[in-house]
């Protein structure tokens, strides 16, 4: 499953965003999306996780407080658009 995470810290990298969601199980894959002008954050990643995992982590950091970002929105994404959202 991938999950969706926005308003991440501009300074977590992608080593501490694998970190955080692996306390929820393993992590196939934990990208930090950067902007292709700047190389920076954009303050969205996509983390890959097993669908039970992901789902605890989704529960469990979603809302949270991480790297002095404001609470993370955490969602299913399918790739065509947000679960949450309904957003294409």
């Amino acid at each position: 499953m991938f999950l969706h995470i926005e308003n991440l810290g501009t300074d977590v990298t992608d080593r501490q965003l694998r970190a955080a969601f692996a306390a929820y199980g393993t992590v196939l894959e934990a990208q930090i999306t950067l902007d292709p002008k700047t190389s920076r954050s954009t303050g969205h990643a996509i983390v890959t996780m097993d669908d039970r995992e992901a789902i605890l982590a989704q529960r469990c950091i979603g809302g949270c407080h991480f790297g002095g970002s404001a609470r993370l929105n955490v969602w299913e994404w399918r790739g065509v658009g947000c679960i949450k959202c309904k957003a294409r």
